[in-house]
């Protein structure tokens, strides 16, 4: 239970039930039990099972009992529990799933209260639930995608490490004493390499550790992670594939809102305090928001913020002079998340043959290093008989 209230209220409602004593839990051993996240199908699993029952009109609390039997996540499990006495307890569905914090994020809770105002909330938690969907589908095509890259690199690195720091030294050594005067260069390459191997290793080291010090920087320090978050969107090729994910998740809450009859000023307010993570994008946003109230039109605030792409900035304007702002916004995400799919597949594609062409070219320098001053050798020895 979250508080000793909570424990009373489910408590005192069921007569089989005696209170003999009540202690806070300790948190720590509470968290064994439900570490990690909640997977993003066991959220698709709940809003697409609630929203269609409440659809064809089934008990919604009959329904996440249900959902409790089949769930796999110990946290989502307790999550729903929780809502289950809250629910009987009298609270609504959003202040019940509201004060589940760590499992439901924050764009979902806003929609789930804004759909019981408007009354249109089945409809919200099955789009919530295409989202999600598609969320899952991006992640597994961007896991395909990436496995063979980060393998290969991985392999790499490894081999890198190894010729450098153990196998090429030795082989230097041999060739110097086959006493040739002039070395092929190839064999000046791996010459090269052995001497400077160990400056290699250390670069390679310098690099994962300034990228571990970055996250840990970025997750403790606010400046530094907003600062660091503004750099990343400038990055080339990556930047924009980080800023088109931050829009797909940004501009469909904005749309789902408005549709569902909530405000401009509470959809910005909303990604502004909880569901945008980069910390430029959320100034960026709250400077928006001010904008809006103080009376500037939605596409002109996107506009002057200097960020987004001028497609974003047209859609939007057309949406506003039409009256289907939530219909061109949507249609905006589509095309986003067409680009991200695409930019994926083709991302895969071109590493896949550069990182081949890389590994080729690394062994061939080696091998030809190694066979080149022996073939010499042979050859002069064949010029004496």
């Amino acid at each position: 239970a979250e508080n000793e209230a909570e424990i009373l209220r489910n408590t005192l409602a069921n007569p089989d039930i005696i209170v003999l004593d009540i202690k806070p839990k300790w948190e720590f051993l509470a968290s064994l039990f439900e570490f990690g996240k909640v997977p993003l199908k066991e959220l698709a699993d709940f809003c697409y099972t609630v929203g269609k029952s409440l659809e064809i009109g089934v008990d919604v609390i009959s329904t996440l009992q249900d959902l409790v039997s089949v769930s796999k996540s110990a946290k989502m499990r307790n999550a729903l529990r929780r809502i289950v006495y809250d629910l009987q307890g009298g609270a609504s569905l959003s202040e019940a799933v509201s004060r589940q914090k760590k499992v439901f994020p924050p764009d979902l809770v806003a929609l789930i209260k804004v759909g019981e105002t408007s009354g249109n909330l089945p409809s919200i938690l099955l789009r919530y639930s295409e989202h999600l969907d598609w969320l899952l589908k991006m992640r597994a095509e961007i896991k395909k995608a990436m496995a063979y890259p980060i393998m290969a690199s991985s392999a790499i690195v490894l081999i890198i490490i190894v010729l450098t720091t153990f196998v090429l030294p030795r082989i230097v050594q041999a060739i110097k004493l086959l006493g040739l005067k002039q070395l092929p260069l190839p064999t000046k390459v791996i010459i090269f390499m052995s001497k400077h191997g160990i400056l290699i290793v250390h670069l390679i080291a310098l690099i994962a550790i300034s990228i571990t010090i970055s996250a840990i920087l970025r997750r403790i320090i606010p400046k530094f992670r907003y600062y660091y978050d503004k750099f990343i969107l400038k990055v080339p090729v990556i930047g924009d594939f980080i800023l088109q994910k931050h829009l797909i998740e940004d501009l469909r809450s904005l749309a789902d809102i408005y549709s569902s009859g909530g405000s401009l000023l509470l959809a910005l307010d909303l990604i502004r305090r909880d569901l945008e993570t980069n910390e430029f994008l959320k100034e960026v946003f709250s400077d928006i928001k001010d904008r809006v109230e103080r009376g500037t039109s939605l596409s002109l605030a996107f506009r002057e913020s200097g960020v987004f792409p001028p497609l974003v900035v047209r859609t939007i304007q057309i949406g506003e002079e039409t009256g289907t702002l939530d219909e061109s916004t949507s249609r905006t995400v589509e095309l986003y998340e067409t680009n991200i799919r695409k930019a994926v597949e083709a991302l895969s594609t071109f590493i896949e043959p550069v990182l081949q062409l890389l590994l080729g070219i690394f062994l061939g320098t080696v091998a030809a290093g190694i066979l080149m001053p022996v073939y010499n050798i042979i050859t002069q020895l064949g010029r004496f008989r």
